[in-house]
């Protein structure tokens, strides 16, 4: 905290920075000396949003809060403590009863107005949020948050929506990309779990455009490709001349031994690429054997250089594969588009019409088209006005939960350092929940678009020093 430039009267001046920290190197300490600051420099405890990923965590700082506060309030040599760890001027040997005096006061201050200070998660902001514009957002004024026996009922009624409405082509596909190859039961379960992991990613990625990001890009082309780019012109459109390319790879002359016979590893390899190409076994004839080679660019196999005829054969078969493959991952993806965006319209009907929504759902709506941290009446709905930010855990924000906050940062960092600060904290090392979309690298990518200030806590307290 000692870089805190000096204000004037009536302003508050800290630095907008993103703190790395790993565990146990005085995260909490750092958030809780950064309350404390604004505190004692006038801000009001519901100019505060500070949020961390867990209530249990959202506890603990409050509670360091208080407890230093209550401590130096009845201890002078903890007052003066407490005094250099935030923003008060260093106390001389004779100013800690006053010292104590001042904290009781922002102690009292706090435990008045306790209700009003925003410390929490961001789930139970963007609740917050929601229940101010129901309205807005298409959703029922009694919306609640739903329990998980509700939320897998409403799925699974979605989800039978869309199967009784899907082409037997999008439900092959479906299938096919949730028990891949494999069998069993549980496939409903299965299909329920693969939908909810590509909503979540339509809605990271953006749902105004879902054609962006499920669209296959198109492959570029290799050298051996445009060498046979001119040959390949006069060929019918609609798909690839499987049977001149098999009858050019079985015609193709084979190295011979020194008694002139045929080489039987090349015969060999040569009868199992053209048995998988027969097959449509793209992972068989790519993975091994000579077209493994080819593709590798490699000259010989099994220590004997590949005839020309033999790679340029080969070399077709590769591109016609590639071909094959390209069109076959586009209709995967258009199947899987149709079926993802039409579960998700269903379920949103179902928690309009049940009023139960989850908390990925509520950060869906908010980081929608028209995000509400945009409106100019958002504070007067919240009775309350943020100019102070304070994100802890942030390596376990997701890209969705940042892009409903996104707007409202931006408001706040907006303003003059002197009357609006910013700290982010987090641990890259510690991030657990990928599976939900969270991203580690987000921190930094934030604090460089907005400009804040980037230092790491490398001290740790919970180990001893060889450790």
């Amino acid at each position: 905290m000692r870089e805190t430039k000096t204000s004037a009267p009536g302003e508050i001046l800290l630095p907008r920075e993103v703190v790395l920290a790993s565990a146990g190197t005085g995260k909490t300490f750092t958030l809780s000396s950064r309350l404390i600051s604004l505190l004692a420099l006038g801000a009001p405890p519901d100019s505060l949003l500070a949020s961390t990923f867990t209530r249990k965590a959202a506890g603990e700082i409050l509670t360091r809060v208080l407890s230093r506060l209550a401590r130096a309030s009845l201890n002078q040599d903890l007052a003066r403590v407490l005094a250099q760890e935030t923003l008060l001027p260093t106390p001389t040997s004779d100013e800690g009863a006053a010292h104590c005096e001042t904290f009781s006061a922002l102690l009292r201050s706090l435990v008045r107005e306790l209700h009003r200070a925003n410390v929490g998660t961001l789930d139970s902001f963007f609740v917050r949020i929601a229940g101010s514009f129901p309205g807005e957002l298409g959703m029922p004024p009694d919306w609640a948050i739903s329990d998980e026996p509700t939320s897998q009922r409403m799925e699974s009624e979605a989800l039978q929506e869309v199967l009784s409405g899907a082409s037997p082509r999008e439900m092959v596909e479906l299938v096919r990309m949730t028990m891949r190859g494999e069998s069993g039961r549980g496939v409903h379960q299965r299909l329920l779990v693969q939908l909810r992991e590509l909503r979540g990613l339509l809605h990271q990625q953006g749902i105004p455009d879902p054609e962006a990001i499920w669209r296959p890009p198109e492959p570029g082309v290799s050298e051996w490709e445009e060498e046979e780019e001119g040959e390949e012109e006069g060929e019918e459109e609609g798909g690839t001349p499987w049977e001149e390319i098999l009858r050019d790879i079985g015609a193709a002359p084979l190295p011979e031994t020194a008694r002139g016979d045929p080489d039987t590893r090349f015969k060999k390899t040569v009868a199992e690429g053209l048995e998988a190409l027969e097959n449509r076994d793209w992972a068989k004839f790519c993975g091994k054997g000579l077209a493994s080679k080819v593709l590798a660019g490699e000259e010989s196999y099994s220590r004997k250089p590949i005839p020309q005829e033999i790679r340029k054969a080969f070399q077709r078969a590769l591109g016609g594969v590639r071909r094959d493959l390209g069109e076959e991952l586009a209709a995967q993806s258009r199947a899987l588009r149709a079926l993802v965006v039409g579960f998700d319209s269903a379920l949103e009907r179902i928690h309009r019409r049940e009023g139960a929504y989850r908390f990925e759902d509520v950060t869906f709506l908010l980081a929608g088209k028209e995000p509400l941290a945009t409106r100019t009446d958002l504070w007067y709905r919240l009775d309350q006005k943020a100019h102070h930010l304070l994100l802890d855990e942030f390596q376990d924000t997701s890209r969705a939960q940042w892009e409903a906050l996104e707007p409202l940062a931006s408001e706040l960092l907006s303003g003059h350092p002197g009357e609006r600060s910013a700290l982010v904290v987090a641990d890259p090392k510690q991030s657990i929940y990928g599976w939900r979309g969270a991203e580690p690298s987000l921190a930094r990518r934030v604090g460089a678009s907005f400009g804040m200030q980037q230092r790491s806590l490398d001290r740790s307290y919970r180990s001893s020093g060889p450790v």
